[in-house]
C-alpha cells in the first residue's frame, strides 16, 4: 500500500508538472503556429491586471496627446470646409461618421470621394514590439453606434503596404446568415470562420464593450468582453508597429485606452494639431533664453478657408495662421502649454525667427501676409522683443520700411545669429526670402543697434533658392547653406566677409544630403568650431499610390538625419540617418521645415515637422 501511495503521488506530481508545461507552452508562451487547433478560452496574460504598470492613452474620455493621435475629417479634404472628425463628449472621445457613399448634405465632399472614411483613424504613438520573447497588451473600452454597412477594424501590423496588413475587426456588410461577423486579414488573406461567434453574441451596438489585444512572442489574441475571438501567428518580418483603429464608415467612442509591455517610444512629439484647436503646428524656430529656458515658436494654422471653387483653391495658398510659443525649462524634455503670441485666428502670420542676444534680450521676427496668397506683394516683417526670457513681449513693430528695395522680403523660419568675431561682433543677422519676377533668392537683414533698426544686405546672386541656413565660421566670415531646385545631390554655399552685407557667388559645396535633401533648408548650428547640419535626405510627395497615402503639397522630405563638418564646411562627414521607420498609414516621418539649437550642456536639440500623414501632425523632437 505504501508503494502504491508513493506511485500515485509521483504520478500526480508528474501530471501537475506536465500540465504546467502545457500551459506554459500553449498559453503563456505559445509555440509555433499549428500546434493549436482550437481558440483558447483564456488569454496569456503576464501583465498587470489592475492596469497600473503601463500607460493610459485615453482615460475617462480624456486623450493624452503625447501618447495618442486622432486623425481625419468628416470628409477627406479639409480645404472644402469639412470639420474635424473627433470631438470630446462627457466621459468619451468620439468621431463623427465619415462619408458613407451617400451625401450627408449638398457639399462637394472632396471631389465626391467615396473613400474619405478611410482617413479618420486613431493611432498609438508608442509602437508595439514583435520579437522572440516580446509581449505586449492593448486595452480599449469603446462603443460603436451601429454596424450594418460598416467594417471598423484594428490594425496591428504590416509586412509591406496595404495588401500585407494585419487587421481584426467587424464586417457589417456581409456575414454568415446576414449577421455581422468578426474577421481577420493576415498577409492579405481574409479569415473568418463559422466557429467564431457572431458580433451580437459578445457585444451590442451603441453600448460600451471591452476589447483586448495580447501578443506573446509572435502570437496575437483578439478578445471582446471576456471572450477570445481568434488568435494568429504574426509573420516574423514584422518588427514594431503602432496600433491603429479605423471606424470605416462608422463612428466610434473611446472611453479608455491602455497599453503595457514591450512598447517603444519611437517618435517624441513636442506639440500636435489638437493643441489650441489648430489643424497644423509647423515651421519651428528655437532659441535658448539667458536663464537657460528653451523657447519654441511655430505657426499655428487655423481652420482652412472654405473655398467656393477649385480656381479659388488653386490661387489661395495660405490660411489664417497665428504665431504660437512653447517653453521648456529642462532642455526640451518637457514643454508647457501652447500659447498664442501673434494673431487673432483671422490673419496670416508666418515664418517665425528666434534669436537671443548677448544682452539677454529675446527677439522674435515674423511675416504678416496681408492677402493670404503668399505672392510677396503684401508682405510685412514685424519684430517683438522680450527682456524677461520670453515671459512677456513688446507690441509688434513693423520693420519692413527699413528694408524697402527691389525685392519682396519675408522671414525664413528658424533661428538668427549674433556675430561673435571681427569688425561686426554683436551684429544681429537674420535670413530672409527675397523674390521678384522669376527670381527667388535669400538675403541677410542685420541690426547693429540691438534690433532698434534693421538693414537689408545684397541678396545672394541666385534665382532658384528655396531657403537657407546661416552660420558664423571660425575666421569671422558667414556661410549660408542654400537649398535649391536644381538637379544635384549637393547644397550650394555662399560666403560673406562683411557681416552679411554682400555675398560671394554661390557654388556647389561638399555638403551632400542624400538624393533630394538639397531641396530642403534643414537646420544648421555651429558649436566650438564644429558645424552640424540637419536635413531630410529624400523626397516624398502627393498621393503616390495606395501604398503611400501622403497628404501634402509641395513635396516633403523623408529620411531625416545629420552630417557634420570639423573644418568650417570644407568637408563633411558621412550622412547619419536618425529615423527610418515608415509604416503604411501611420508614421510617414516627413519634414520640410526644422530648426536646431545648441544647449548649454553641449547637446543639440532639433525640432522638425513630422508625424502621421505629415505635415498635419505637429512638431517632433530629436537630440544629438
Amino acid at each position: 500500500m505504501k508503494h502504491l501511495s508513493t506511485s500515485i503521488f509521483i504520478i500526480i506530481v508528474i501530471a501537475l508538472v506536465m500540465g504546467g508545461c502545457y500551459k506554459e507552452q500553449h498559453f503563456d508562451m505559445p509555440g509555433p503556429y499549428g500546434e493549436k487547433d482550437i481558440v483558447p478560452d483564456t488569454l496569456p496574460f503576464p501583465f498587470d491586471s489592475t492596469r497600473q504598470d503601463g500607460v493610459w492613452l485615453v482615460k475617462n474620455g480624456i486623450p493624452d496627446y503625447t501618447k495618442a493621435i486622432f486623425k481625419g475629417y468628416s470628409d477627406f479634404y479639409p480645404q472644402f470646409g469639412d470639420t474635424l472628425a473627433w470631438y470630446a463628449e462627457e466621459g468619451r472621445y468620439t468621431s463623427r461618421q465619415c462619408w458613407n457613399f451617400y451625401a450627408l448634405d449638398n457639399t462637394d465632399h472632396g471631389y465626391n470621394s467615396n473613400t474619405s472614411y478611410q482617413y479618420a483613424s486613431f493611432f498609438t504613438k508608442p509602437f508595439v514590439k514583435y520579437a522572440s520573447g516580446s509581449k505586449w497588451y492593448f486595452y480599449a473600452k469603446m462603443s460603436l453606434p451601429y454596424v450594418a454597412g460598416t467594417a471598423p477594424y484594428f490594425w496591428f501590423g504590416s509586412k509591406s503596404g496595404f495588401s500585407k496588413r494585419h487587421t481584426a475587426g467587424i464586417d457589417g456588410g456581409s456575414g454568415f446568415n446576414g449577421n455581422p461577423i468578426f474577421f481577420a486579414q493576415i498577409d492579405g488573406a481574409l479569415i473568418n470562420s463559422n466557429d467564431w461567434p457572431i458580433m451580437t453574441e459578445v457585444m451590442t451596438p451603441g453600448e460600451p464593450f471591452e476589447l483586448e489585444l495580447v501578443c506573446v512572442d509572435y502570437f496575437v489574441y483578439f478578445k471582446i468582453n471576456g471572450r477570445v475571438i481568434w488568435y494568429y501567428n504574426v509573420p516574423q518580418d514584422v518588427h514594431s508597429m503602432p496600433i491603429m483603429f479605423c471606424p470605416w464608415r462608422n463612428s466610434v467612442s473611446f472611453y479608455d485606452v491602455y497599453m503595457e509591455g514591450d512598447i517603444e517610444e519611437v517618435i517624441d512629439f513636442v506639440c500636435n494639431e489638437s493643441e489650441g484647436n489648430y489643424i497644423t503646428i509647423q515651421s519651428p524656430a528655437l532659441t535658448q533664453a539667458a536663464n537657460g529656458d528653451v523657447l519654441l515658436f511655430a505657426e499655428g494654422r487655423v481652420a482652412e478657408y472654405e473655398l467656393t471653387s477649385n480656381e479659388e483653391y488653386a490661387r489661395r495658398r495660405s490660411n489664417a495662421t497665428d504665431i504660437v510659443m512653447k517653453r521648456s525649462t529642462d532642455g526640451g524634455s518637457t514643454w508647457n502649454t501652447l500659447t498664442t503670441l501673434v494673431g487673432d485666428r483671422n490673419t496670416v502670420n508666418i515664418s517665425p525667427v528666434a534669436l537671443t542676444g548677448s544682452n539677454g534680450k529675446n527677439y522674435l521676427l515674423y511675416t504678416l501676409d496681408k492677402s493670404g496668397y503668399l505672392d510677396g506683394s503684401t508682405f510685412d516683417i514685424y519684430q517683438m522683443t522680450s527682456d524677461n526670457n520670453g515671459g512677456s513681449w513688446s507690441a509688434p513693430q513693423k520693420i519692413t520700411t527699413d528694408l524697402q528695395g527691389e525685392y519682396a522680403q519675408s522671414t525664413l523660419s528658424g533661428h538668427g545669429i549674433e556675430l561673435e568675431h571681427g569688425d561686426h561682433a554683436g551684429r544681429l543677422v537674420v535670413l530672409t526670402q527675397c523674390s521678384k519676377t522669376n527670381v527667388n533668392t535669400v538675403a541677410a537683414i542685420y541690426s547693429d543697434d540691438q534690433g532698434a533698426t534693421w538693414t537689408a544686405g545684397t541678396p545672394v546672386n541666385m534665382n532658384n533658392a528655396t531657403g537657407g541656413n546661416i552660420v558664423e565660421l571660425s575666421d569671422g566670415r558667414l556661410m549660408v547653406i542654400l537649398s535649391h531646385n536644381e538637379t544635384t545631390t549637393k547644397c550650394k554655399v555662399a560666403y560673406s566677409s562683411d557681416g552679411g552685407q554682400s555675398w560671394s557667388e554661390p557654388e556647389f559645396g561638399n555638403l551632400a544630403t542624400g538624393t533630394r535633401g538639397y531641396r530642403y533648408a534643414g537646420a544648421t548650428v555651429s558649436q566650438n568650431g564644429k558645424i552640424t547640419h540637419f536635413t531630410p535626405s529624400d523626397q516624398m510627395s502627393g498621393f503616390a499610390n495606395d501604398e503611400n497615402r501622403i497628404i501634402g503639397s509641395p513635396a516633403y522630405g523623408k529620411g531625416f538625419g545629420i552630417t557634420t563638418s570639423d573644418n568650417d564646411g570644407q568637408t563633411w562627414n558621412n550622412f547619419e540617418t536618425l529615423f527610418t521607420k515608415y509604416t503604411y498609414d501611420a508614421y510617414y516621418f516627413l519634414c520640410r521645415r526644422m530648426d536646431a539649437v545648441v544647449l548649454d550642456d553641449g547637446q543639440i536639440l532639433c525640432i522638425t515637422e513630422g508625424g502621421v500623414k505629415c505635415p498635419k501632425e505637429g512638431l517632433v523632437r530629436f537630440y544629438k
